[in-house]
């Protein structure tokens, strides 16, 4: 009979540790300590070699602040600078504020002009005539505007108005907002309204 080794198989999964290592070691503390002291130490060296800051105004004076007398200090605190005071506090309540109680009724008074609004612009007249209805829809006086531009090419622009007033205006120009278009605002002589 061969005598063999009773050689162990490592168990399925298991790996083999190159070596026992001991956490319990103080050598890694030691390191770091002296690491730790050793940056410190060159910290202090760096800011000890930084110039001494100087505060007064004459680049050829070496005085530091703990030279300076007690008659120079006097100076000093007469040159500093007055504090500013406001006087919105006193004159506020005293002052009288106009405030518009119903900003729709902004130019209220006879106008020559009316208001109008172009909530969008397409290329194809069908497009145009889509945003159209669901604006009509929604109760707003919508239309369609032709124009051409440099190069002959038709724009097919939807137009929301006239209004004579400014404040149902700007109700219509903030359903369009809310609708995820952006009015553009256009007064308009009343003779020229079309």
């Amino acid at each position: 009979m061969v005598a063999t080794k009773n050689k162990r198989k490592p168990q399925r999964g298991a790996k083999r540790r190159a070596g026992k290592r001991n956490a319990n070691s103080p050598m890694p503390k030691i390191v770091g300590g002296i690491l730790g002291a050793g940056v410190l130490f060159a910290g202090i060296v760096w800011l000890s070699q930084l110039p001494k800051p100087s505060f007064n105004d004459e680049a050829s004076s070496s005085q530091t602040s703990a030279e300076v007398s007690s008659s120079q200090a006097d100076a000093i605190v007469e040159d500093a600078p007055v504090e500013i005071e406001y006087e919105f506090y006193d004159t506020l309540p005293n002052e009288e504020v106009i405030v518009d109680a119903q900003p729709g009724q902004r130019n209220a008074g006879p106008q020559d002009f009316y208001y109008n609004l172009q909530a969008a612009s397409f290329r194809q007249s069908e497009d145009a005539e889509r945003a159209r209805v669901e604006l009509l829809l929604a109760g707003l006086n919508a239309s369609i505007r032709t124009v051409s531009d440099a190069d002959g090419n038709p724009w097919h622009r939807i137009m929301v108005g006239p209004f004579e007033q400014y404040g149902p205006m700007d109700e219509a120009r903030r359903q369009l907002i809310e609708r995820g278009m952006t009015p553009l605002v256009f007064k308009r002589p009343k003779e020229d309204n079309q």
